[in-house]
């Protein structure tokens, strides 16, 4: 896991891919490993699609949107 993943919100991690400190594949492989440490215990993440998560942080260019290349989950409530 990238040492500064748990350190910042959403805000703090968007800082970190704008400043190129850190990539969104870096951050989402983070995300992964952090989703995979706890979810057998909470069970939140019932759909893992993450190769397809992977190809779209790897395709990620435009970098000044607020959130780019901050990963984040998606809850289907119906």
């Amino acid at each position: 896991m990238h040492p500064d993943y748990l350190a910042h919100d959403a805000i703090g991690l968007a800082a970190l891919v704008r400043e190129r400190k850190v990539s969104p594949l870096e951050l989402l492989d983070a995300a992964i490993g952090r989703a995979e440490a706890v979810n057998g215990a909470i069970n939140a993440i019932v759909l893992q699609d993450y190769d397809a998560a992977r190809a779209r942080a790897a395709a990620t260019t435009a970098l000044d949107a607020p959130f780019a290349g901050v990963p984040y989950l998606v809850k289907d409530l119906g």
